[in-house]
Parts: C-alpha cells; structure tokens; sequence
C-alpha cells in the first residue's frame, strides 16, 4: 500500500492531427473501477463513431489496465501507459480517441501519436501529492475529550456523537497511525475502544 501519490487535480483534454487522423486525449482523476468503467461506458456514447476509444488507468492499489481497442498490438494502450509511467501518476485514467482520416501510420508512427496524445493532455494537467489516511473510530469516556483531541492533531477529525458511548471518527495518516493508536490507548490506560476501518483514502495535507 502506497502511502504517498501524485495525481492529477481534474479533467483536461488535448487534441491533434496527424496524416488527417485526429486524437483526442482525456484524462480523468479516479478513485476506483467502477468509477472508470462508467467514464468509459459514456466516451463510448459520446464518442459512438470514433474509429477507436483507446486508454489507459493505473489506481493508487496498483491495479493497471490498457486496451488497444482493435489498433495493433502494443500501439495504443501501452503507450499511453507509458506516459502515465512517465509522469508517476496514480488515481488516473488516460483515454485517447481516434477519428481515422483516411491514411494508414504505420506501427511506429502510431505508437507515437497515442503517446504524444497523452503527454499533450497530461502536460495540460495540473497535479496533487496526496497522502494515505486511514479512518478509525474512537469510543471513550467524554471525560477524556480533550486529551484525544490533542493526540489527533494532524488527524481530519469527521465527527463525533454517541452510539452506546461518545466516540469521534478521523482519517489518520498511515505514517502515523501505529504511533497515534499507541499513544491514545496509552494516554487513556487502554480505557478506550478503537475500530479501525479497512479503507484507505488518498488527501491532500494542508
């Protein structure tokens, strides 16, 4: 598990021509693959007569995929991979599109245009250091409010209530958390119950 990544801030698209051929690239920061399939699912209304929908995504778990979407092997998506490589981008789908114009590129020069494509789009782009916080769930005596709080700080503290007991819910930085659940379960002589979430979320630090 990445406890650090760079990404890319919003959507940004670039286009251009070559041999009459025109490619659009878009790039599209995401978080999962269900957010990814529905983006793609949608270029491809969008897009319903582009000759080819091709692209790329890797996620800050290390999942990847690429499709060459009927281009010859090893011209499309693994190009735009590449310049997703290039930039060390995680949380990020490339997509590049391609309205045939009539000339045949050639593999070499195919291979360039879907790479160009992508770094033309990402250049345009904007990007983010994002760090791992995990969400942990904190139930103790209120008493002990302000000592809790002053041991979060650093944290992104999202609430607290009571559910059988007072409790407070934050994401915590990876780095941190053993040291932070150390000391909380220290400072409160182990009088505390802490549920610890299993999903990550990738944050800017302010």
């Amino acid at each position: 598990m990445k406890e650090h990544i760079k990404t890319i801030n919003g959507f940004t698209e670039s286009k251009f021509k070559e041999k009459g051929s025109l490619f659009i690239g878009q790039a599209f920061p995401v978080k999962n693959e269900d957010e990814i399939i529905s983006i793609l699912n949608q270029l491809r209304k969008d897009f319903y007569d582009s000759t080819h929908i091709c692209y790329a995504y890797r996620l800050a778990s290390d999942k990847q995929k690429y499709s060459d979407d009927g281009e010859p092997s090893g011209t499309a998506g693994i190009r735009i991979m590449n310049a997703i490589e290039h930039f060390e981008l995680s949380d990020i789908l490339v997509v590049s599109i391609r309205y045939f114009g009539g000339t045949k590129l050639g593999v070499g020069p195919l291979g360039k245009a879907y790479y160009k494509s992508t770094i033309d789009t990402i250049s345009s782009s904007s990007f983010s250091d994002k760090y791992a916080f995990k969400k942990i769930k904190i139930f103790f005596d209120i008493a002990h409010v302000k000592t809790v709080y002053k041991l979060l700080t650093g944290a992104k503290v999202l609430k607290s209530d009571y559910e059988g007991g007072f409790y407070v819910e934050a994401l915590v930085l990876l780095s941190k958390l053993e040291s932070t659940l150390n000391e909380i379960q220290s400072n409160l002589n182990n009088k505390c119950t802490i549920k610890l979430f299993e999903e990550v979320e990738y944050l800017e630090i302010n």
